[in-house]
């Protein structure tokens, strides 16, 4: 929840691998946390993006935030920067998952 190292590099190697098409990140706020915890993942969000375009796939990245507009790092500053991103935002873990579940389950009938 403070170093966002190791969430970074693992960003960036699920984009390696071609069977990854989704992908779910919890960002979490509050006074223990990375002041920025959305920021601290930005750069290996758009790095993944651009690996999977570069062999014609697409990675889906979605996110649920776990916070308030009364923690330090503001819950829609957060929201905004995945957002421009281009990551899919929830306000719970369980909506973001069933997301997920769902994408997952219409790609496969596709």
């Amino acid at each position: 929840m403070i170093d966002a190292t190791q969430r970074s590099q693992r960003i960036l190697a699920e984009a390696d691998d071609p069977e990854v098409a989704v992908l779910l990140i919890d960002v979490l706020l509050g006074q223990i946390s990375s002041m920025n915890p959305a920021g601290d993942l930005i750069d290996a969000i758009c790095k993944a993006k651009e690996k999977v375009a570069l062999r014609s796939g697409y990675l889906t990245i979605v996110a649920s935030i776990c916070g308030t507009d009364e923690d330090p790092q503001g819950y829609d500053r957060q929201k905004s920067m995945l957002l421009q991103a281009g990551v899919i935002t929830f306000p719970s873990s369980a909506r973001a998952a069933k997301f997920c579940a769902e994408l997952i389950s219409s790609r496969e009938r596709s």
